[in-house]
């Protein structure tokens, strides 16, 4: 669901209900919605401030 509302597909773009979504399936331990949710904190996009911090720590628990 995060990846077809960021991506704009069969719905309008919207990062803050991808971003809520990934951060769903990221606490149930989904390896793509932590990694993805890095991504959002990394570039900053629209509704999620940039965190480099943030966006480490999640590529880092992607990547265990």
């Amino acid at each position: 669901m995060g990846f077809l509302l960021e991506q704009d597909l069969g719905a309008s773009a919207d990062k803050q209900q991808a971003f809520y979504w990934y951060e769903k399936a990221g606490e149930q331990g989904h390896v793509e919605a932590a990694y993805r949710m890095g991504l959002l904190y990394y570039q900053g996009r629209e509704s999620v401030v940039q965190d480099y911090a943030k966006a480490l720590a999640l590529f880092e628990a992607a990547a265990k």
